[in-house]
């Protein structure tokens, strides 16, 4: 098993102390994200194997945004 897979099937990913959005695990290999703010719903019905990875790309998506006029 991956070492920074959780034994989780589900779970709120917070950011900055916002919930970013809500995993839930899809099969036995992947989650599934479902966002709960519009600014990562670029994310909605992504999979990440990893709830680090689903909080990597949402960390990205928010940099983004931020830089965006």
């Amino acid at each position: 098993m991956d070492k920074d897979r959780l034994e989780l099937d589900r779970c709120i990913l917070e950011v900055d102390g916002s919930a970013a959005g809500i995993l839930l695990l899809d099969g036995n290999d992947a989650y599934r994200f479902f966002a709960t703010e519009p600014a990562t719903a670029v994310l909605e019905g992504r999979t990440f194997r990893t709830p680090q990875r689903a909080e990597a790309a949402i960390r990205r998506v928010l940099r983004r945004g931020q830089r965006d006029p």
